[in-house]
């Protein structure tokens, strides 16, 4: 039993504990069809509530790459139209094939911006916290109402 397997029973016993969490194995789904190794990738942490994706795009140039965000997926695609003659290399390691890759991103991450510079595509991210949803202390209050404070004795 592979890991994703583990992870998607393991969402399935704890349903009846999480209410609307459904949705995580939509999205463990969704992962699993565009697992691959190209392109190679990096996910960094560069501060409190601010990320960056890093992918290694060597020979690619910015006119064939595309960022689409599609609800909280963020999907790159590189579109390669190199037709060149492989029988010239001894050795071929640099990989020019046209590739999709996605990323699920939480609803309240939103990206900044991306930069392509030396072969690596660079992607933003910050994730902004609304007041609401900050942790909260919430005071425990004696009871003000008769009512209530007479039902409770009899």
């Amino acid at each position: 039993m592979n890991n994703l397997s583990v992870f998607s029973s393991a969402l399935k016993t704890f349903d009846k504990f999480y209410i609307g969490v459904d949705h995580l194995v939509k999205i463990q789904e969704d992962i699993t069809k565009t697992i691959g190794a190209y392109p190679f990738y990096n996910i960094k942490k560069t501060g409190d509530n601010s990320y960056k994706i890093e992918l290694a795009l060597a020979g690619w140039s910015k006119q064939e790459i595309s960022l689409e965000l599609n609800g909280d997926k963020l999907v790159i695609k590189g579109e390669s139209d190199d037709k060149e003659d492989d029988s010239d290399y001894f050795f071929k390691g640099i990989s020019k094939r046209s590739f999709t890759r996605s990323f699920m991103l939480n609803n309240e991450v939103e990206i900044c911006g991306a930069t392509f510079v030396n072969g690596v595509l660079s992607i933003t991210l910050e994730h902004i916290i609304a007041e609401n949803n900050k942790c909260k202390k919430i005071e425990i209050d004696e009871f003000s109402d008769s009512k209530t404070r007479q039902f409770l004795t009899e």
